[in-house]
């Protein structure tokens, strides 16, 4: 089985993979993006008992979004649908 580069991402960001020899070359910046991610969350859950973005200093908010926003790109295939398309699909039961 061969996994394109986002789909291979795609599994580095839900096995919460930071180790950036793990990552495909040009792309180490997602292991410390997805590490900072995890940080930020880990330090309102403390805090917090959950993790609630809202609580987030205003800056650590911008951060946030920017690191994902960074993964979300690393991760992107590319594919486009109109989204008439993507409403009839979601209605459409699926087997």
């Amino acid at each position: 089985m061969t996994l394109d580069t986002a789909a291979y991402i795609m599994l580095l960001v839900q096995a919460n993979i930071t180790d950036p020899a793990l990552w495909p070359p040009g792309m180490q910046e997602g292991a410390s993006a997805l590490a900072r991610i995890r940080q930020i969350e880990a330090e309102c859950i403390s805090q917090h008992g959950e993790f609630d973005w809202e609580r987030l200093p205003k800056a650590i908010q911008d951060e946030y979004d920017d690191l994902c926003v960074l993964l979300d790109k690393l991760q992107d295939t590319g594919e486009r649908i109109p989204f008439e398309l993507y409403i009839t699909k979601r209605k459409t039961p699926q087997p």
